[in-house]
């Protein structure tokens, strides 16, 4: 369930409502909701200076043409009657700046790729930081798209690489050792490689 937001969104009541209605009808209504999504609306009522004299929060929860199914009193709001003509309009509250805080669990202190157990496929999709231990002699076939880099770290345990796939090598070409470090990088069609080192 994904509550979602709009720009600037107002209408007005179209039928008054009695506060046990899980419909109402607006003059426009928000754009529709995928299954499980849900919109948090104010109606209320102001005076001629704009002074709020009273409101409900609904969650829309699904929409059908100008009527809106809801469930009342959100936000420890009461549920109220209301008449045609009442003002309908999505608006922030603290509450939606918490439940946004709330969803933000986790402090993003240093960056890493996915470390993915590679065939002799080497996807992008996969993580842009993959290992790869041979088990056979092998040809290496790269999945990149242009301008996707990997780094790609090597064990040989005994065996070659029997074919790079690479279009271009910008250093030599590895000797494989115990471990390697090769970057592979995707430019105009064509895969450039480095040796970054080995030991």
């Amino acid at each position: 369930m994904a509550r979602k937001y709009l720009n600037n969104y107002v209408t007005l009541l179209s039928a008054a409502i009695t506060d046990t209605d899980t419909v109402m009808t607006v003059g426009t209504p928000p754009p529709a909701l995928d299954p499980g999504d849900f919109c948090r609306l104010q109606l209320s009522q102001r005076n001629a200076q704009g002074v709020l004299l009273k409101q409900e929060f609904v969650d829309v929860t699904a929409i059908s043409g100008n009527d809106l199914t809801i469930t009342r009193a959100a936000e420890n709001s009461t549920a109220l009657n209301w008449d045609a003509g009442a003002r309908v309009e999505l608006v922030e509250t603290a509450e939606t700046f918490a439940d946004i805080d709330a969803s933000l669990t986790e402090e993003i202190t240093r960056y890493r790729e996915t470390i993915a157990a590679a065939t002799t496929t080497i996807d992008r999709a996969d993580g842009g930081i993959q290992t790869l231990t041979l088990t056979a002699d092998s040809a290496l076939t790269w999945t990149l798209n242009n301008g996707e880099k990997i780094q790609l770290y090597l064990t040989p345990a005994g065996f070659n690489v029997t074919g790079w796939g690479v279009t271009h090598w910008m250093t030599g070409v590895p000797t494989l050792a115990t471990e390697n470090m090769v970057v592979v990088e995707k430019v105009g069609g064509n895969i450039y490689a480095w040796d970054g080192g080995s030991r």
